[in-house]
């Protein structure tokens, strides 16, 4: 249990930039845009 704890406190803040930047990129991600449609 204490190793999970330890690789925890391992990651620094450029690991988690270096992750966000591969992952959350304009290339990897899909836009919804949801309407409703008018009542009659």
């Amino acid at each position: 249990m204490n190793r999970v704890y330890e690789l925890y406190d391992a990651v620094t803040p450029e690991d988690v930039r270096m992750v966000a930047n591969a992952y959350f990129a304009d290339t990897n991600r899909t836009v919804v845009i949801l309407t409703q449609e008018e009542a009659r």
